[in-house]
């Protein structure tokens, strides 16, 4: 399996491996009776690449499954739903709408699904700019709009329910596109 370090996908704690998606695949591997190899790598895009190169028989993401996504992917059975959600600081106003959105310092991670989203809602909100980051998680990205040092993040509301207790200063403004599976 390839995966990815979160909080919500996979971590080391006291030496071992421990997350959600990395209990869920270690179960797997259980059940059938092999060893869990877990491959970690930096960042989405590199995730994707082990994949489209078959380096790997799967991965445990913890993605939404995006129209996209199931086009190019086999996928699991779906045990969760989630969201792309805009958020930002409780020091802040609250963007309510994409529009609040043009002229703030916007960050995402690069290759994933909520960069997609932006991409297609930038066809009909040109200005809106934001920053792709390579090898930056959802906590770390809690983490900077926390500090001051983003206005907007653009995650899955799965990871900020694991994290909010962590980032209580942190907001929910809006989604951005329905529900997914996970």
């Amino acid at each position: 399996v390839v995966t990815h370090p979160a909080s919500t996908v996979y971590y080391e704690e006291n030496g071992d491996a421990a997350g959600f998606e990395y209990s869920l695949a270690k179960r797997f591997a259980d059940y059938l009776g092999v060893e869990l190899r877990v491959e970690v790598v930096d960042n989405l895009p590199e995730l994707f690449q082990r994949l489209d190169e078959n380096h790997t028989h799967f991965a445990a993401a913890g993605l939404g499954l995006t129209p996209e996504l199931k086009r190019q992917y086999r996928h699991g059975p779906v045990y969760a739903r989630t969201r792309p959600i805009v958020v930002y600081s409780a020091d802040a106003p609250r963007p309510r709408q994409i529009e609040d959105l043009v002229g703030k310092s916007i960050i995402v991670r690069k290759g994933g699904p909520h960069e997609q989203l932006l991409k297609e809602i930038q066809s009909e909100f040109p200005d809106l700019e934001w920053q792709a980051s390579e090898d930056t998680e959802p906590t770390e990205l809690l983490r900077r709009i926390n500090q001051g040092e983003l206005d907007i993040a653009i995650i899955g509301s799965n990871e900020l329910r694991m994290n909010k207790v962590f980032f209580p200063e942190i907001r929910e403004a809006f989604a951005l596109d329905a529900r997914q599976p996970v």
